[in-house]
């Protein structure tokens, strides 16, 4: 898989699952929002060798388990 099709493929998971977020529009559904994105990013970062990260939040797993896919 080449680096677009990459970051196509992954934009379009989150996205899907942002999307889901959003649609709550509710309170806390900014900070979910964050936190799945915040769980994609670390999940990259420890695939790339930078350290492992571990936080006890659902929409955090979730952001890493979309991320773990690629």
């Amino acid at each position: 898989m080449n680096l677009d099709q990459f970051k196509h493929d992954l934009r379009e998971a989150l996205r899907e699952e942002a999307e889901k977020i959003t649609a709550r529009g509710d309170d806390q559904a900014r900070v979910d929002l964050i936190a799945l994105l915040e769980g994609a990013k670390c999940c990259l970062a420890e695939k790339c060798g930078m350290g492992r990260v571990t936080v006890n939040n659902t929409y955090f797993k979730r952001g890493w388990e979309i991320a773990s896919r690629f």
